[in-house]
């Protein structure tokens, strides 16, 4: 699908000329486009009939305007909305992102879709090819900077995903790194999750009747059991572990207050630490942030990679486990001796 990208800067010519000069007669069009007369006339049409574009012809004038809107005022000030004429910052990204994936699974070298990976990609390329630049040459001269995606293996991957495809419970040995013990649990698995390149099962657990995250790297055994998963709507899913600030929701829900100085607040404001995170920026650029969470180790990580430039306001709980984790790190300094 190639698109015509000289009809659009047409369109969004004919719209620039009648608005500041409207008037304009069909003469002086086609001396601005430089076209011919059946192209200017079917840019007009496509606008009126497509576009919605109240444009008008008129005769005391001898010319092409917008036409007057309900409300008196002039047709000219009334948006037409217009052909985009390059990809949105949007769709650069997730086009440049999915590229690499593509990338990735190629290097990876396994998996359903590996066999087919080149004529898929092929494929995207085609469908994305642009008038202005080549799909190829625009991979070199636009670059989406990702964290890096390692390739994960997992042994027990597929039996969890068939799992959940085929809605059966799961037997697994799961390891619980805080007790540094195994046990074997029954859970129904309901949904699988990468989040900062690590993998995690979203499960009801049957030993506790409740919902938990189990790490896919704890997973020390994974069998495929012929019961059926025990039925758990996805909305209460969502709001039971997606509710608070990343993977860890376990505990009391609570929203931490973080102040940001200028200098970082540049970049912060532009974040998305949670979906329904509430941030107050004032003009020089430093900012509260207001963030629902319940695991104060996880986000402390996202607070302390700030540094000096960001300082929790509240609950106190969550001050004093970022002082504590502080001091922590900087004994580590203290107690060191020099060249070690």
């Amino acid at each position: 699908m190639r698109t015509n990208l000289d009809f659009k800067m047409r369109l969004f010519r004919i719209d620039q000329l009648i608005r500041e000069r409207g008037p304009i007669s069909f003469e002086q069009l086609l001396a601005e486009l430089k076209c011919s007369t059946p192209t200017v006339k079917r840019d007009l049409k496509y606008m009126r009939e497509v576009l919605k574009a109240p444009i008008v012809y008129s005769a005391r004038n001898n010319g092409y305007e917008y036409a007057p809107s309900s409300s008196g005022s002039d047709g000219a000030g009334q948006p037409v909305v217009l052909p985009a004429t390059w990809f949105s910052p949007t769709e650069m990204y997730v086009i440049m992102s999915a590229l690499q994936m593509f990338g990735t699974i190629e290097q990876a070298r396994d998996g359903l879709l590996f066999n087919d990976m080149q004529a898929l990609k092929a494929r995207v390329l085609a469908l994305l090819e642009n008038a202005k630049i080549p799909m190829r040459e625009l991979q070199r001269r636009v670059r989406v900077f990702q964290e890096p995606v390692r390739i994960y293996k997992n042994t027990f991957f597929e039996v969890i995903g068939n799992a959940i495809a085929d809605k059966k419970r799961l037997s697994i040995l799961y390891y619980t790194r805080s007790k540094k013990t195994q046990k074997e649990r029954e859970v129904s698995p309901l949904r699988l999750v990468c989040y900062r390149n690590r993998w995690y099962l979203d499960a009801w657990c049957h030993e506790t009747d409740t919902l938990k995250t189990f790490s896919l790297a704890c997973v020390r055994n994974a069998v495929l059991l012929t019961k059926a998963s025990k039925p758990v709507a996805l909305r209460q899913l969502e709001q039971e572990l997606d509710r608070s600030y990343g993977l860890f929701s376990g505990g009391r829900l609570q929203i931490a207050r973080i102040a940001v100085d200028s200098e970082m607040g540049v970049y912060v404001k532009d974040e998305v630490w949670h979906k329904d995170q509430k941030m107050e920026v004032s003009d020089d650029d430093s900012l509260v942030l207001e963030v629902p969470y319940a695991s104060e180790k996880e986000l402390s990580g996202q607070i302390l990679r700030l540094g000096e430039h960001a300082k929790v306001l509240a609950p106190e709980s969550l001050r004093r486990y970022v002082q504590q984790t502080l001091q922590g790190a900087l004994s580590q300094y203290l107690t060191d001796k020099p060249g070690r």
